[in-house]
């Protein structure tokens, strides 16, 4: 199996990291492009101040969401909860 560069996403979200909102998220493909990235790593616990926030930016940059193979974890707390879109009815 070939070796894979996967990217975190628990700082997607917080302030000073360059990618608060959706807008500078949605440049973060061209970046992992360049490294050769192709996978994602996000969680429902990520940002541990905000929980689930990296989720939702991934969700609203669909870019990212079509582009990428992306590993997402729940917890027993998010069962009911959509990770890149917010709660569900």
């Amino acid at each position: 199996m070939a070796r894979q560069l996967t990217f975190g996403t628990p700082s997607l979200g917080m302030s000073l990291t360059g990618f608060e909102d959706v807008e500078s998220v949605k440049n973060l493909p061209i970046k992992l492009i360049k490294l050769s990235t192709n996978r994602l790593d996000t969680a429902a616990r990520y940002l541990p101040l905000n929980p689930r926030r990296s989720g939702q930016l991934l969700g609203k940059s669909k870019g990212l969401i079509n582009n990428f193979d992306i590993d997402a974890k729940a917890d027993r707390s998010a069962q009911a909860y959509s990770i890149f879109n917010g709660p569900r009815e």
